[in-house]
């Protein structure tokens, strides 16, 4: 799929430090990077956010989908989405677990660890289709690179005939997936950071890119480690 110079594509397995990358980049200063890290600066957050999805990202490619938004020869987008039956994901191999958690440190593991565990009460038990994370680097953020993502995961998900679910800490994505189908089905707070959650029925038309035009949220999604 592609629009307003973005193309949307699988991504290579070779590409996963790219895609690292941009998603570091795109969640840095989300509000749940801050909480996890508290008083860290953004490079250190930075670094953080990074060998999470380092970690993350080859689970996810091997059990679910990995889309990237590719403008003029270089990734700009990432989202990462599971079918039903594919959450939770393994556990990564122990070796990039420890690599993460020296990037992350004991404090943001703990955390992110507890944050997990309530997030995943509350996980629909129903079969469903889960957007774990979708994220656009800042600079290009509002061009279509995350309205081509969604539309396109909205595609491949059509088929499974089950609701869509995701959480999001950024109040500003609630009218951006709105805009998809999505409405607000709960919340939680987590250290004081407001998290969404938000279902999409079975029934939902899929909306191609343009409808979206309006919607600039674009960088949503868990963090994960």
């Amino acid at each position: 799929m592609s629009g307003a110079g973005v193309q949307v594509a699988p991504l290579p397995a070779g590409d996963v430090g790219a895609a690292a990358e941009v998603l570091a980049r795109a969640f840095r200063d989300n509000p749940l990077p801050r909480v996890l890290l508290p008083g860290g600066h953004p490079e250190r957050r930075l670094r953080a956010v990074r060998a999470g999805f380092s970690v993350l990202l080859p689970v996810a490619a091997s059990r679910g989908t990995v889309l990237a938004a590719w403008r003029e020869g270089r990734p700009v987008g990432i989202l990462i989405g599971l079918g039903p039956s594919q959450w939770p994901l393994p556990l990564p191999p122990v070796r990039a677990r420890l690599r993460a958690l020296a990037a992350q440190g004991l404090r943001a593991t703990w955390r992110l660890a507890e944050l997990s565990e309530r997030l995943a009460r509350l996980h629909p038990g129903a079969p469903h289709a889960y957007l774990a994370a979708l994220g656009v680097e800042p600079a290009f953020r509002g061009r279509g690179a995350g309205r081509a993502l969604l539309a396109r995961w909205l595609e491949l998900t059509r088929g499974f005939r089950v609701p869509s679910y995701l959480e999001t800490d950024r109040e500003a994505n609630l009218r951006f997936y709105g805009a998809a189908g999505f409405g607000v089905v709960g919340s939680l707070s987590f250290r004081g950071v407001a998290i969404w959650r938000m279902e999409r029925p079975v029934a939902g038309p899929v909306e191609p890119p343009g409808v979206l035009a309006g919607a600039r949220g674009e960088g949503a999604g868990e963090v994960r480690g």
